[in-house]
């Protein structure tokens, strides 16, 4: 059963698939990791650099809803045939009309959410985490107001055109960029 599976052995890939497999695939993951360093960059800072107390309200504070990411990524799998298709015609502007009608839909969810959260970010903490917490309150306000730009996955076009280092990069500048502003903020 798993031979017929498989297939003949002596079908393989194509010359130069398995390397255009990982010219597409190691900066994802590359990317990948260093936006998953990137969720702790601030949060490493300011255990270094403030006290304790100061810590576990930021800690509890610097969290972001998990259902807005996932919003807008299963929007992006969704839209991501679609956008490689218009890319391969040279399509750009059915590209960007299908990108920003996208954008125009999760906004209707998200940045209601983000209002709300803002609105009773105190409150939240109180309630989840005990009247200790309440000054954490201010910490979550202004995560929850960096919803704004969660409105689309914005690697996904660069995903579809094939520019999967520039996800890397990107990825890189901000992991940079979220040290050097965490320090002094």
């Amino acid at each position: 059963c798993f031979v017929a599976y498989m297939g003949p052995p002596d079908e393989g890939l194509e010359a130069g698939m398995a390397r255009q497999v990982l010219v597409y695939t190691v900066p994802l993951g590359v990317a990948d990791i260093l936006w998953k360093v990137n969720q702790f960059v601030d949060k490493y800072v300011v255990m270094f650099l403030l006290p304790v107390v100061t810590f576990a309200e930021y800690s509890v504070g610097s969290w972001e809803i998990p259902l807005v990411p996932m919003i807008a990524a299963s929007v992006s799998a969704v839209m991501m045939p679609q956008l490689v298709e218009h890319y391969l015609q040279g399509d750009k502007d059915a590209l960007l009309s299908l990108l920003f009608r996208s954008i125009t839909k999760v906004s209707v969810v998200v940045l209601p959410m983000m209002v709300l959260l803002v609105l009773i970010s105190r409150d939240l903490m109180v309630v989840l985490f005990s009247a200790s917490y309440a000054s954490a309150g201010i910490v979550f306000a202004v995560y929850s107001l960096t919803l704004f730009q969660r409105v689309v996955d914005y690697s996904a076009v660069l995903r579809a055109i094939n520019r999967t280092g520039a996800v890397t990069r990107w990825a890189a500048m901000t992991a940079v960029l979220n040290l050097v502003l965490s320090v002094p903020f």
